[in-house]
């Protein structure tokens, strides 16, 4: 999703799209091992209204009636003014959509509402409210869990272990398949594993390159075919369940180095 907010081509198609009216964009990642505010609803719509509201800040006293009247009557600055309540803010984001006309249309892109920390049926449905503006066009990912599925059913879509089909089976040929250990035993029970890595990654890379060095730290402890077939299906295929599940296997003697350095990664 970051490699599609930052290409020309996106852009590109947004402004055919558009047809010469004003095109505002604003987008949200969200991130299940982040802060509250990067997991959360009011995370959202406090980053989407900032983003929007940029574009034209006069706009903020029809969307914001009461946080403008703090502002403006009673002149209180910026960090005096109290938080809109979650209502209020999905209220304000909706009045903005309601007020584009043909002169402008704005482009939301959503990442991972699978790791919203709420229900997934009440982001799914803010995010079908959303849609329906006419000037209004959504880009939203997720792991396939039902509540989307159902929900977006009829909607445009692509799955990007299709995708990426092509380059995971590469690289697990590349990595597992052909390491000489995996070489030295018979075929079908190879192709199980290789299969069961394809499928379990579903597209991730990540997931999938943790899970192949799984298997061939197997390999160079000699574990039976059928011990390997055993790590594989014991992968959890959420990433983050896979990384805790690995830091468990990790020699007690590391392990807290190894908490640090994720620890360093997740916050940088």
């Amino acid at each position: 999703m970051k490699y599609l907010h930052q290409h020309a081509k996106t852009y590109t198609l947004l402004q055919t799209w558009a047809n010469g009216s004003e095109l505002i964009s604003a987008s949200f990642f969200f991130y299940a091992l982040g802060k509250s505010e990067q997991k959360s609803q009011s995370g959202l719509l406090r980053s989407l209204l900032y983003q929007i509201l940029q574009y034209d800040p006069s706009v903020t006293e029809h969307a914001l009636p009461h946080m403008w009247r703090e502002a403006c009557y009673n002149h209180q600055s910026s960090p005096e003014l109290e938080v809109p309540s979650i209502d209020e803010m999905a209220t304000a984001l909706k009045v903005l959509c309601s007020m584009l006309h043909a002169d402008k249309k704005l482009f939301l892109l959503i990442d991972g509402i699978d790791e919203y920390e709420g229900n997934d049926l009440d982001i799914a449905r803010f995010i079908r409210e959303l849609e329906s503006f006419p000037n209004t066009k959504i880009l939203v990912s997720s792991r396939p869990h039902t509540a989307f599925m159902t929900a977006f059913r009829q909607r445009p879509k692509m799955n990007l272990q299709d995708l990426t089909k092509r380059d995971v089976a590469t690289y697990i040929q590349d990595t597992v398949a052909s390491y000489p250990y995996m070489r030295s035993m018979s075929h079908s029970p190879v192709d199980k594993i290789t299969q069961n890595l394809a499928q379990k990654a579903s597209g991730v890379f990540l997931w999938l390159i943790l899970a192949c060095r799984s298997v061939v730290e197997g390999c160079d402890d000699f574990c039976t075919i059928t011990e390997l077939e055993a790590r594989v299906d014991e992968l959890p295929k959420e990433l983050e369940d896979l990384i805790e599940h690995m830091l468990e296997s990790i020699d007690p003697r590391w392990k807290q180095d190894a908490m640090k350095l994720m620890h360093v990664v997740y916050t940088n």
